[in-house]
């Protein structure tokens, strides 16, 4: 089994907040395949793997924080709230988790001298969610300049794969999949023109680690995606014929949050200036791996 070490000759301990979720199951997963002694810190160990120290707590506690901070060399910060159209309401809540709740993973890693990665977003929206995450992107420049806080940011586009939850926040892929293999109309917002990256869960969280474990990366803030750009259209059709899916194509209104014609895709050159980073799960793959895993989870519960 290999064993990550630090500068000192002893095995790396990693915290990741929010890691019973579908990207934080995969990055623990990762980590520990890499020898990490890995802790979460969430409230829900839904996708956790099997084995993983786990502490159901919230990150709008500071002590909870801090004491789960304690003895740790990194922390992967990835709790918090999102949602486009279902945070628009619900500003003070998306407030209170992504922004006080980083801030509170902040003050824990100054006094506790560890190492952050935080998780944010491209943000070309005006939304909660999108604001909230620029917010505590700038505090983390912040603690960064201020207080000393070794730190790097990346922003995750779209990431999709197995496990994604496909209730609750409406995300494409998870959403398309499951109403496809139900041969339901798939719902497109505005005039489908919109692009967004999709990336692969494990390619994910395998850039993701790797930054963090490359020491000029700290101080800077990196994309990642594909570096390419699908419709919801392209992607429909995709994933209907993946599925053999009798489903139809469905315009509706433009949601809250949103702006038609939109497009969001990673730039790609900063990231590449610190690792080698190539995808390696294409679209086509990735969409066969995902609709295998809704197909499965949809006949259990049948």
């Amino acid at each position: 089994m290999k064993v990550a070490k630090n500068n000192k000759g002893k095995v790396i301990k990693a915290l990741v907040t929010g890691g019973g979720g579908f990207i934080g199951g995969a990055l623990i997963k990762e980590l520990k395949e890499r020898g990490y002694k890995v802790t979460c810190l969430d409230r829900s160990d839904r996708n956790l793997p099997k084995g993983t120290p786990f502490i159901q707590g919230d990150i709008l506690d500071e002590k909870v924080v801090s004491k789960a901070m304690r003895g740790k060399d990194v922390v992967f910060h990835l709790a918090g709230v999102l949602g486009t159209e279902e945070l628009q309401n619900a500003c003070i809540d998306a407030v209170r988790a992504n922004v006080i709740g980083a801030l509170n993973v902040f003050n824990a890693a100054v006094k506790h001298k560890v190492r952050v990665i935080l998780i944010s977003k491209p943000n070309p929206w005006l939304n909660t969610y999108s604001i909230t995450k620029e917010m505590a992107d700038k505090f983390c420049k912040m603690y960064q300049r201020d207080f000393g806080m070794k730190a790097l940011t990346v922003k995750w586009f779209s990431v999709y794969g197995p496990a994604q939850k496909h209730y609750g926040v409406r995300k494409a892929v998870p959403t398309f999949v499951v109403a496809a293999l139900q041969n339901k109309p798939l719902e497109i917002y505005g005039n489908g023109r919109q692009h967004a990256d999709f990336i692969y869960v494990t390619d994910t969280v395998k850039a993701t680690i790797d930054l963090s474990e490359t020491e000029n990366a700290y101080g800077r803030t990196f994309e990642i995606g594909s570096g390419f750009g699908t419709s919801p259209v392209k992607l429909a059709k995709m994933i209907i014929k993946i599925a053999n899916s009798k489903s139809k194509i469905k315009y509706i209104p433009m949601r809250k949050g949103e702006d038609p014609n939109t497009k969001v895709v990673a730039d790609l050159s900063e990231i590449r200036k610190v690792i080698k980073f190539n995808p390696l799960v294409g679209l086509q793959e990735g969409m066969e791996q995902t609709i295998a895993y809704y197909r499965d989870l949809l006949a259990s519960a049948s």
